[in-house]
């Protein structure tokens, strides 16, 4: 077994033993609830963004948006792309490669050959539709070819086909909307709030100075952590001895490294009468680090609910809610920095935008998928995920009737633009994705494999750690 010395040990190889420096405010995290929600003036031509009452239970008009909010956002990135942007003048139309998309309302007018983007569906048992704002449309998926992807109802997907004389459309290529390069969404979204509540141009005048300013930054990700468990409350006790060791009781050192602890917190689910073992439980873990004291007084650490844990609301519909404070008294207390957010949440950390989510997606996503992954493009699983993830703009693109959400804060859970990084929190295996610009990453169960992950924002990389 490594102990707390031997990962203290390495953790200084890696740092350098270099001085820290006090930067300010490293760290923001914020709440799902209080994002705001964009929306796309086809007038103007132009995004803007709304703040969004803080109320769990939406009205008929949420529910509609759902759909119609995600549809908007996957159409205007769509059409923004120079395949399918039509060409100023309409005769050079004909001899470009621009692909034009036809209504799902437009397809019995239109022969040969057509593109359609629309919702994936399923109105009856085993019969499967396109959806648009104009209409459905049944479609044959049986010879179709897909891309790298998991197909899901609830999925926006291009599709490539002919309308039979049956009124069936019969697609032959199966694809996701291509994404948008970072730069050129941030660009459009320049002086939009979509990230958070504080967005401005302010903030990216100071990202590159806090990213100057982050070489021995880190971010300590570990799921999973049940607290319920002596055998994993052990291994976060070894964690965090090697990461006190390895400050040398600097505070600066120290005010560099912040802890992202996700749930589940508990191995099985607890009933609500079960409230005061729960608040035992955190009880123990604020013990566990006030015992670490330099941690305890200058790192900063973050609490993420699993889809098990006890939270306000219903835990099944998301966004779900941070832990109740009832359960958290003590860690406020103890802990200087502690942060409980919501899931997902959202960080900026030295500057990177970072968006976090537990869920089990990879096992979920794959059994719900209505066709088989192309393999040809790639026999991981993960890499599919986050090809979905990303591409559709939405962290967890399915119907309401398979996947509750609260109708006013689906927006929450949208991508307006890619982030740096995408914390995939997962009781699947641990991975590394790099798509598109984004970095994603699952650290994996703590229990599976005494194991975690380091994010380090001055080099944008993710290092895999454990403790044997």
């Amino acid at each position: 077994m490594i102990d707390g010395r031997q990962v203290a040990t390495a953790i200084n190889a890696l740092r350098g033993h270099q001085p820290g420096r006090a930067i300010g405010p490293v760290l923001e995290v914020i709440d799902a609830f209080d994002v705001p929600r964009l929306s796309y003036e086809s007038v103007l031509k132009s995004y803007r963004s709304e703040s969004v009452p803080h109320r769990m239970h939406g009205n008929a008009d949420d529910q509609r948006e759902v759909y119609a909010g995600r549809y908007a956002l996957i159409r205007q990135r769509l059409l923004r792309n120079n395949l399918f942007k039509r060409p100023a003048l309409e005769h050079l139309s004909k001899t470009s490669n621009f692909v034009h998309l036809t209504d799902v309302e437009a397809l019995s007018g239109c022969t040969g050959r057509q593109c359609i983007l629309g919702l994936l569906c399923e109105p009856s048992e085993g019969v499967f539709h396109l959806e648009d704002l104009s209409g459905t449309v049944p479609v044959d998926l049986s010879d179709a070819k897909p891309s790298a992807g998991l197909f899901t109802l609830g999925c926006f997907v291009l599709t490539e086909g002919e309308l039979l004389p049956t009124g069936v459309f019969k697609v032959e290529v199966l694809c996701f909307p291509p994404p948008e390069p970072r730069e050129q969404s941030i660009s459009l979204l320049e002086n939009v709030r979509c990230f958070g509540p504080n967005d401005g141009t302010a903030l990216e005048k100071t990202r590159a100075d806090l990213l100057s300013r982050a070489d021995e930054a880190m971010l300590i990700v570990v799921s999973d952590c049940w607290l319920d468990r002596t055998e994993v409350v052990s291994a976060l006790e070894d964690l965090l001895d090697g990461y006190e060791a390895a400050t040398q009781e600097q505070a600066d050192a120290a005010a560099q490294f912040a802890f992202l602890l996700c749930g589940n917190f508990v191995a099985e689910p607890l009933a609500c009468t079960d409230m005061y073992a729960m608040r035992a439980h955190f009880d123990k873990l604020a013990e566990v680090i006030r015992k670490r004291p330099t941690l305890a007084a200058h790192s900063h650490f973050v609490f993420a609910p699993g889809p098990k844990d006890l939270t306000l609301g219903a835990s099944e519909a998301l966004p779900r809610s941070r832990l109740p404070a009832t359960f958290t008294a003590a860690l406020r207390e103890r802990v200087k920095h502690v942060h409980f957010a919501s899931a997902p949440a959202r960080l900026r950390f030295y500057g990177r935008e970072i968006v976090v989510f537990r869920e089990d997606l990879v096992v979920h996503t794959r059994r719900n998928a209505i066709v088989e992954p192309n393999e040809g493009e790639s026999t991981e699983m993960s890499e599919h995920l986050v090809k979905t993830i990303v591409d559709q703009a939405h962290l967890r693109p399915s119907l309401l009737s398979n996947f509750p959400v609260f109708w006013n804060h689906d927006h929450a859970l949208q991508l307006p633009f890619t982030p740096d990084v995408l914390v995939l929190a997962d009781n699947y295996s641990h991975y590394e994705v790099n798509y598109e610009g984004c970095l994603a990453f699952n650290p994996g169960m703590l229990m599976a494999g005494l194991s975690w992950m380091v994010y380090r924002p001055a080099s944008n990389t993710v290092e895999y750690s454990a403790l044997a």
